[in-house]
C-alpha cells in the first residue's frame, strides 16, 4: 500500500511519476523513497517531496486514516478512510470492511462477519502539555485499547496509516496600555497591563519583551508604541503563537519657561526699545532654542520708556509643537543719572550785616540739551553761612531742588567774610 499526495490547485503539466526503481519488498515502513518529478507550471516554482509508503503483513488490520490537521487545545476526531486486510486464499486479494465498520468519536468497531474487534485512535508517542493538551508537533497514529476477537481468522494485529498535524494557538494580547508621558525628547515608551487571552487553563506561558518605543519622539495623541523582541516564554510557550502587539499612548507638551533677561541702564533721555535676550527652564535632553520655532520679540512697558524707574521687559513670539511655552517678564531698571549742583562761592567785607541766601550755583551731569527746566523745587541755602557776621569762611550749602531723573548731589561753596580795614589815628594832645 502506498500513497503519494500534491497539496496544490494550481494546473499542472503532466503526471507524477516515482523517479527510481523500488525494490523493498519486505514488511516495513520505507522513508523518503518515492521520488516525484515531472512537473511543470508557468506560475509556481515547484519543490519536491519524497513520499514513504509501508509494507503491511498480510496478518495485519490496515486501518486508512485521513491525514487530520487541528490547533493545538482541539481535540481530534480522525476520520477513517479505508479498513482492508490481505487474504492469501484463494490466490489472495484486500478485503475492504468500509462497510462493516462504526466510529464513535476515535472509537472504532470493526465487525468481520461475526468478528468483532475494537480499538482507539491515538497520537502515537504523544508528548503532552502542563494543560494535558497533545503539544504543537507531527505525530503518527496508533491503535491503543485494541480488542481483536478471539478466534479472527484474517487478522492478528492492527496497522494504522494517517498523520496528525498540531499547530500552534493564536492568543491575543490583552490589557495592554502604554503609560502617557510628557515630552522628553526621546522615543521611550513604558507599558502596563499585558495578558494573554487564548491559553488553556493549566499552562506556563507568558508573554515577554525588551523594551518598548514610540514611533516618534514628538508630542501626539495616540502615538503607537512599538515593542521590540516580543515573545512567549514559559514551558508551553512553543504551542502558542500571537500577532499583533502594539499599544497606543500620549506625549504631551514639556514645561519651558522663557524669561526675559534684566536690562539695566542709566538715564540718557532716549526711549528703551527691545530687550536683552532671554533665558530657558525646561528644554530636555539637551535640545536648545533652535528646536523652538518664531522670533522672540519683546514688549511691555518698557518699550519706549524714558524715564528713570522699573518697567517690565515682555518676551513673546515662540512656538512649540512640543513645549508648553510660558513667558515670563524680565525687568528694565533705568538708574537716575548723576548731576551735582554746587554753591558759588561768595565774598563780603565784614559790614556788621548777617549773611543770607548765596551767590548761585552750578550744574555738572546734565544730559546734553537739559538744564534747571528739569528740576524740580526751589533753591535753598543753609550752612554755617547763614546768619554769619564776623570776619571768616562759612560753607554755603544748596539744597532744595528734585529731580525725576537725576540723582542730586549738593556740594557746598565757600562764603569768604574779609576784615574790614580799620584806621587807628592818634588824638593830638597840649600841654602848659
Amino acid at each position: 500500500y502506498r500513497m503519494i499526495r500534491i497539496n496544490t490547485t494550481a494546473p499542472l503539466a503532466h503526471s507524477v511519476v516515482e523517479n527510481g526503481i523500488v525494490t523493498h519488498a519486505t514488511v516495513g515502513t520505507y522513508a523518503g523513497v518515492l521520488v516525484p518529478s515531472g512537473l511543470t507550471s508557468s506560475n509556481y516554482s515547484i519543490t519536491y517531496q519524497n513520499g514513504s509508503y509501508s509494507i503491511i503483513g498480510v496478518s495485519q488490520l490496515l486501518v486508512q486514516l485521513d491525514n487530520l490537521t487541528t490547533t493545538y487545545g482541539t481535540t481530534p476526531t480522525y476520520s477513517v478512510a479505508a479498513i482492508s486486510y490481505y487474504k492469501s486464499a484463494s490466490g489472495g486479494s484486500q478485503v475492504y470492511l468500509n462497510g462493516s465498520f462504526t466510529a464513535s468519536g476515535n472509537n472504532i468497531t470493526v465487525t468481520d462477519g461475526s468478528y468483532v474487534t475494537t480499538f482507539t485512535l491515538a497520537a502515537a508517542s504523544p508528548l503532552y502539555s502542563s494543560s494535558g493538551s497533545l503539544r504543537v508537533g507531527a505525530y503518527g497514529i496508533g491503535a491503543t485499547n485494541q480488542s481483536i476477537a478471539s478466534g479472527e481468522p484474517n487478522f492478528n494485529s492492527i496497522f494504522v496509516t494517517g498523520a496528525h498535524n498540531v499547530l500552534q494557538k493564536p492568543l491575543t494580547v490583552t490589557g495592554l496600555t502604554g503609560i502617557n508621558k510628557t515630552y522628553d525628547g526621546t522615543k521611550a515608551a513604558n507599558i502596563s497591563g499585558v495578558g494573554l487571552s487564548g491559553k488553556l487553563v493549566g499552562d506556563l506561558v507568558a508573554m515577554g519583551y525588551s523594551s518598548a518605543v514610540y514611533d516618534s519622539k514628538d508630542v501626539g495623541k495616540t502615538r503607537t508604541i512599538l515593542v521590540a523582541d516580543a515573545a512567549l516564554t514559559g514551558t508551553d510557550a512553543a504551542n502558542y503563537t500571537f500577532g499583533t502587539f502594539t499599544a497606543t499612548g500620549d506625549i504631551t507638551q514639556a514645561p519651558l519657561t522663557v524669561t526675559a533677561t534684566g536690562k539695566t541702564k542709566t538715564y540718557d533721555a532716549t526711549a528703551f526699545t527691545g530687550g536683552n535676550g532671554v533665558t530657558y527652564s525646561g528644554l530636555v535632553n539637551g535640545e536648545t532654542s533652535a528646536v523652538l520655532a518664531g522670533t522672540v520679540t519683546y514688549g511691555g512697558i518698557s518699550q519706549g520708556a524714558v524715564d528713570a524707574g522699573s518697567y517690565a521687559i515682555t518676551p513673546s513670539g515662540l512656538t512649540s509643537a512640543n513645549y508648553a511655552i510660558t513667558f515670563a517678564d524680565g525687568t528694565l531698571t533705568v538708574n537716575k543719572a548723576a548731576l551735582t549742583v554746587t554753591a558759588a562761592a561768595a565774598a563780603k567785607t565784614y559790614d556788621g550785616l548777617a549773611y543770607a541766601g548765596g551767590n548761585g550755583v552750578t550744574y555738572a551731569g546734565f544730559i546734553a540739551g537739559q538744564g534747571e527746566a528739569y528740576l524740580g523745587g526751589s533753591l535753598s541755602y543753609g550752612g554755617t553761612s547763614q546768619g554769619a557776621i564776623g570776619a571768616g569762611t562759612y560753607a554755603i550749602t544748596p539744597s532744595g531742588l528734585t529731580a525725576t531723573n537725576y540723582d542730586l548731589s549738593f556740594v557746598s561753596g565757600t562764603l569768604t567774610v574779609n576784615k574790614a580795614a580799620l584806621v587807628a589815628t592818634a588824638t593830638a594832645a597840649s600841654k602848659t
